[in-house]
């Protein structure tokens, strides 16, 4: 199988049969680190353990795949615009000015992501601001004992990946207090999450092409659990993906497959491995000419993605099949019969086995024979007697 000129990231494994050698050549590309902004709007100090912000930034550490960069800013702050256009997430912790939270509106309603987690009802004021809504307002709920969350919306993207029985149960979360939503209600919001008392807690609100994430409470210790529960990292990286990042982009495909392509108001081009450029229409939404294994190149909108084709693994496979694994696909199949052969001291066993069986009938002979003594005594006795009547006392 030929290699493409100047492909890289490539691995060639040769496969031995028992008669003959087989030779398949595996593309891989390998995935490249993406990094990700996530901007902070708090007053919290960087190493205090008792605020969100320390959680925050050791929750989210670099991976392989993922490099995150954690920008704290004080409410009072200016911002700075390269800080904002980079973040792909934009968590506000605290009231900030209603200048500063108009402006968030507006990256949101172009498509970013605000997740709002009020450390205070005092926060209010910005609430209806980064809405737009007035008359929206917060008040710290009566907890007797703790909340739990008794309603999950496991349809949700956000908590998708938790809806395996293995990873839906939050019960052991424990809420010490929390910020009611009340006021006028928020127009198109989504509760994805209520608590036990029926009070949303986290509540979904589409602005324009973006979101904002509201919590009712938040995640260090005074408020709740969350930041030392084993769902509080996967539940963030599922925020980021949520938000456009995080997320891994396949690869890797089989000959035959169709690949899915960014859609662009222009044309994208792919380069098989033939050197040959497909022009794909605009709008596009998927590539299916797979059919030779190696490299691709993909060009939408002046950015270049490569992915590889592979052949099937099963294409690779040299072992024989099994008689089951023939007979299911059809093929006709003769079973030779083999004759178990004793050996020497097998075949005494057996012959002293069936030996002592046979011994055994006796048992039943002398039965037998009891059987029949039994019978002949008791008809002797009736004959006597009968005999032995006298004269008298005979039956005329």
């Amino acid at each position: 199988m030929p290699v493409p000129k100047g492909a890289t990231g490539l691995t060639r494994v040769s496969l031995r049969g028992d008669d003959e050698d087989f030779d398949n050549n595996v593309y891989a590309i390998p995935p490249a680190q993406q990094k990700l902004s996530v901007l902070w709007l708090g007053a919290d100090a960087p190493d205090d353990t008792k605020q969100p912000l320390f959680f925050l930034r050791r929750a989210l550490i670099d991976t392989p795949k993922l490099a995150v960069k954690v920008v704290a800013h004080a409410p009072s702050a200016p911002l700075l615009p390269a800080d904002v256009a980079d973040a792909t997430v934009i968590f506000v912790a605290d009231q900030i000015p209603t200048a500063q939270a108009e402006a968030l509106r507006a990256q949101a309603m172009a498509g970013k992501t605000i997740v709002f987690a009020p450390k205070s009802a005092a926060a209010a004021p910005t609430l209806a601001a980064l809405l737009g809504t007035e008359g929206v307002t917060l008040e710290e709920a009566h907890v007797a004992n703790y909340a739990m969350f008794a309603e999950i919306d496991f349809r949700h993207p956000l908590f998708a990946p938790f809806a395996d029985p293995r990873f839906s149960d939050f019960t052991k979360i424990h809420i010490w207090k929390y910020r009611k939503l009340a006021g006028t209600p928020i127009p198109g919001a989504q509760t994805v999450v209520k608590f036990d008392s029926g009070d949303p807690a986290l509540v979904d609100v589409p602005l324009g092409q973006g979101r904002m994430v509201v919590l009712a409470a938040g995640w260090q210790p005074d408020d709740s659990q969350i930041a030392v529960s084993s769902k509080f990292v996967p539940l963030l990286y599922s925020l980021l993906e949520l938000a456009g990042g995080g997320g891994d982009s396949p690869t890797q495909w089989f000959v035959g497959d169709t690949v899915p392509v960014p859609t662009s108001r222009t044309p994208a081009t792919v380069r098989p491995p033939n050197g040959k450029p497909v022009t794909l229409a605009a709008g596009a939404t998927s590539f299916a000419d797979t059919n030779e294994p190696g490299l691709y190149e993909l060009t939408v909108d002046g950015r270049t993605q490569r992915f590889a084709v592979n052949l099937d693994a099963n294409e690779s496979r040299t072992a024989p099949l099994g008689t089951d694994e023939l007979e299911h696909i059809g093929v006709p199949v003769t079973t030779a019969r083999v004759e178990a052969q004793l050996t020497k001291d097998e075949a005494k066993l057996l012959a002293g086995a069936e030996a002592e069986n046979r011994q055994k009938l006796w048992r039943w002979f002398v039965v037998a024979t009891l059987c029949v003594l039994l019978l002949e005594t008791a008809l002797a006795g009736r004959t006597a007697r009968r005999l032995n009547l006298k004269p008298e006392e005979a039956p005329s």
